[in-house]
């Protein structure tokens, strides 16, 4: 059997007192703290010594680089809220145009009369139409003004009578009322009547007709020659506030 050095020191250590107590009787040395203290210390260092099982848990940090102190994370500054952009207005669906479309050209169904709130017993007929390079053609003194068409267009000349069939005067006021006279020539883009400085133009005609008296006017409108010299179909449109009125001339 194996005698560990512990119990060696152990039987050591109680001969060496025993020995100490024999020879100086039962008379403990007097000693000083401080030796009290370095007897205590030698007595412990040895027994941790011969102590096979005893590690120690001492480390010398001398030997290992300081530990880095974890940075604390800085708190991350909160996103400012981006500006919400003002909702778009939908666009307007193609129903809808096609709607306001059809409602800006409903044609109104009454008589051109009442479209143009003519006075009672009023009638506007209208005479036929002709193409010429100026008007009017005549070129007698007494028509002393003149319109002519620009290089390589023609005028399309729309003829009128108003008449007056009723017994009384009547009032007539096209300028103020704000009428718009269009024609539409082989289904092409709308043209408004020109506006000059004729007596006879229907557009800006005001007077006045006694009862069964009338006057003729007229409505002037340019074009190419190719569209004039090959009219196949003509439509004629007056435009109010109202609504429009049209026919196939």
């Amino acid at each position: 059997m194996k005698i560990s050095d512990k119990r060696v020191l152990s039987v050591i250590l109680s001969i060496l007192i025993i020995g100490m107590l024999a020879g100086c009787g039962n008379v403990i040395p007097d000693m000083t703290d401080e030796e009290v203290q370095k007897v205590g210390e030698y007595s412990a260092v040895m027994m941790l010594k011969y102590d096979a099982n005893h590690r120690s848990r001492l480390v010398d940090l001398s030997l290992y680089p300081d530990p880095v102190p974890e940075a604390s994370p800085e708190p991350k500054p909160e996103p400012e809220p981006a500006p919400q952009p003002e909702p778009e207005p939908e666009p307007q669906k193609d129903e809808d145009k096609d709607k306001e479309k059809e409602k800006q050209e409903e044609l109104v169904q009454t008589t051109l009369e009442e479209f143009l709130k003519l006075p009672e017993g009023s009638q506007l007929r209208y005479n036929g139409q002709s193409i010429s390079l100026s008007y009017p053609e005549d070129s007698s003194p007494s028509n002393y003004f003149i319109v002519d068409a620009t290089e390589g267009k023609k005028f399309l000349v729309l003829h009128f009578s108003l008449l007056n069939l009723s017994e009384n005067k009547a009032d007539y006021d096209f300028l103020t009322a704000g009428y718009s006279f269009r024609t539409i020539v082989n289904d092409g883009t709308p043209k408004t009547a020109l506006i000059t400085m004729l007596s006879d133009e229907l557009s800006t005609y005001i007077g006045s007709l006694e009862g069964g008296y009338g006057e003729d006017l007229v409505l002037i409108y340019e074009y190419d020659d190719s569209i004039v010299d090959n009219i196949e179909n003509i439509r004629f449109q007056v435009k109010s506030r109202e609504g429009t009125w049209e026919t196939s001339l």
